[in-house]
């Protein structure tokens, strides 16, 4: 242990003749420690809320999904025996969506329409997102539709009513007639058996049999996009560049961020925020440190002339009172992380702190939470750097000045 060191304890611990100097330096301990554990909390709240949100749309979208450039319709045996032949492909789909009008009774309003193979329920998740009914697109030899959480709230539907929806599609290349405006569209019945709920902005879909929406549409054995399961242990960045040689230029290759680029990117923006936000509120708190060091300088100025007396250099004082600086900042971020990391895992455990609405059609009623090493490692990083600066300038700063005027 060095002297600098052993002497910086020393004053750390001591109690200090002003009593003042004491009551900062616990103030800029809890500060840093406030913000640390804040920080950890924070991050690993987003962190859940992420993986919530990629669990949501795991469940509706597939791993890869292929869509055209321009246009919408290709035939779904368009590249049938290319994708059957790729190793990685566990299974896919074709589906095809239009938009539609839909009554319920007295009332209608437009919705999506997403049709269906018999093989989307194994490309996805969607079957085990079921609220209410059952995932079944074929019931005593008719068609059937599964209705978004969305549908059911907005026309008021009710699954065991056996009431059917209403769908009118409009047909193709035929003009809207003033005189009889129904004439454009297609009407079809279908019964909906089941509800899922998954997210808002995707729980406006209503699910059908493929052919059933081909038929009604008019888009018999076309589709417009092909939805991709890959096998365990694929590598993503290699299967789409292989399928976008296969589909060619007029088609992308979409992985499941790309689905939803703008709503991960949001997340990603918003944690970045907080965190800088944070960091702000941090070096605020900091300047608690700054006070309690130069308070320190002055109540030990006798001591300073004293190891000057015996000839310690000017950097070596300096140091120990850096050194004392830079205790107070780790006692703080490891007070704050270690708190920090407990209330994370009482609440990944336990999920004591609710959602101030409790609700049936809530993934979960407490607030998700996951915690990353790597938030820690960087939270602890960021903060001891801060530490660092806090301590360093005021030490700096006053003794550049002692040189020039007696402390």
């Amino acid at each position: 242990m060095n002297l600098q060191f052993f002497i910086a304890r020393r004053y750390y611990f001591s109690k200090k003749n002003t009593n003042v100097i004491n009551i900062i330096s616990l103030i800029s301990i809890l500060g840093v420690a406030v913000g640390s554990f804040a920080l950890i909390v924070i991050l690993s709240v987003f962190n859940g809320m992420e993986e919530i949100a990629v669990s949501n749309f795991n469940s509706f979208d597939p791993e890869i999904k292929i869509e055209k450039v321009e246009g919408k319709y290709f035939n779904t045996s368009l590249f049938t025996h290319k994708l059957q032949k790729l190793p990685e492909i566990d299974n896919f789909s074709y589906s095809l969506t239009e938009s539609a009008l839909v009554k319920y009774q007295e009332k209608q309003q437009p919705f999506n329409i997403l049709g269906v193979d018999s093989n989307f329920k194994n490309i996805t998740g969607i079957d085990t997102m079921i609220i209410r009914g059952n995932f079944n697109l074929s019931q005593n030899n008719l068609p059937s539709a599964i209705i978004g959480y969305s549908v059911e709230y907005e026309l008021s539907v009710g699954i065991y009513l056996f009431y059917p929806l209403n769908i009118y599609l409009p047909k193709r290349n035929t003009k809207i007639s003033l005189v009889n405006p129904e004439s454009a569209f297609k009407k079809s019945n279908i019964s909906p058996v089941g509800v899922y709920g998954i997210d808002k902005s995707i729980d406006d879909f209503i699910i059908v049999p493929l052919n059933f929406l081909q038929k009604n549409s008019s888009s018999e054995n076309m589709c417009d996009a092909i939805n991709i399961k890959l096998n365990k242990n694929t590598n993503i960045k290699k299967i789409k560049h292989k399928l976008k040689k296969i589909v060619g230029s007029q088609f992308t290759v979409k992985d499941r961020f790309q689905q939803h680029e703008f709503i991960y990117k949001v997340l990603k923006s918003e944690k970045t925020m907080v965190f800088l936000i944070l960091i702000f509120i941090l070096l605020i708190a900091s300047f608690n440190i700054i006070g309690s060091i130069a308070m320190l300088i002055l109540d030990k100025k006798n001591d300073i002339f004293t190891l000057k007396s015996i000839g310690t250099p000017t950097k070596k004082i300096r140091q120990i009172f850096t050194l004392d600086g830079l205790l107070i900042s780790q006692t703080g971020i490891f007070l704050g992380l270690i708190l920090g990391v407990l209330i994370v895992w009482l609440q990944t455990e336990y999920g004591f702190i609710k959602f101030a609405i409790s609700s049936n059609e809530l993934i979960t009623n407490a607030y998700p939470v996951k915690f990353k090493f790597l938030d820690l490692i960087s939270v602890y990083i960021t903060v001891s750097i801060i530490g660092i600066i806090a301590s360093y300038l005021p030490v700096y700063y006053i003794f550049k000045k002692h040189h020039k005027n007696t402390i």
